[in-house]
C-alpha cells in the first residue's frame, strides 16, 4: 500500500470538514459551544495563533506555516503506518539539538556583558547620589567581564544552568 490510498474511507472516514470556514466551524463548536459568535471566533483565533505551534509564529500570517508543519507530520504518520517510514529515534544524534561553542561564548559573553552594564549603572548612580563629579573610568570594573568569562569556563557551570559544559 502507498501513502495514496489514505484517501480511501476505511483507513480515514469522510469528516464533512473540507474548508478552512468548514474547520473554524469544527473548532468553535468543540472549543467554545454555547458562546456567542464573536466569542467562539476570538477563542479560535487565539487557540491557532498562540496555542497551536508557537514555535512557528504567532500572528494570523503564520498560519500557512503551521499547516505546511501539520502536513509534514502528517505525511510522516501514514508512512509510517503504511511501512514506508520507520520510527524516529529520539536518542539519535542527528534528532538532536547541539549547541556549539560559538553560540555558547555568544550566550556567556552576552550574559557576562548585561552584568558589567547592570554594575556601570549601579557605580555611576552612587557616584550620582552622592553629589561627585561623574568620572566614566573609575565606574567601569575592568575585570569583571573577564571574571565572569573565566568562572564559566573553569568552573564549567554556564550561567544557564547548564552545567559541565567546558573542561579544563
Amino acid at each position: 500500500s502507498n501513502i495514496e490510498d489514505a484517501h480511501d474511507p476505511k483507513y480515514l472516514p469522510p469528516s464533512g470538514v473540507n474548508t478552512t470556514v468548514d474547520a473554524i466551524s469544527y473548532l468553535e463548536k468543540r472549543f467554545a459551544a454555547g458562546q456567542a459568535k464573536e466569542f467562539r471566533e476570538k477563542k479560535v483565533s487565539q487557540m491557532l495563533d498562540k496555542s497551536l505551534l508557537p514555535h512557528l509564529g504567532d500572528t494570523p500570517e503564520d498560519r500557512l506555516k503551521k499547516a505546511v508543519y501539520l502536513g509534514r507530520m502528517a505525511r510522516s504518520l501514514l508512512e509510517l503506518h503504511l511501512g514506508i517510514r520507520k520510527e524516529d529515534d529520539k536518542d539519535h544524534l542527528s534528532n538532536k539539538r547541539i549547541k556549539l561553542t560559538g553560540d555558547l561564548m555568544e550566550e556567556l559573553f552576552r550574559a557576562a556583558f548585561q552584568s558589567v552594564m547592570k554594575d556601570l549603572k549601579y557605580q555611576l548612580e552612587r557616584t550620582f547620589n552622592r553629589k561627585k563629579g561623574i568620572r566614566l573610568k573609575p565606574a567601569i570594573r575592568q575585570d569583571l567581564l573577564t571574571q565572569k568569562i573565566l568562572h564559566a569556563m573553569s568552573t564549567g557551570n554556564w550561567n544557564s544552568g547548564r552545567t559541565g559544559i567546558s573542561q579544563l
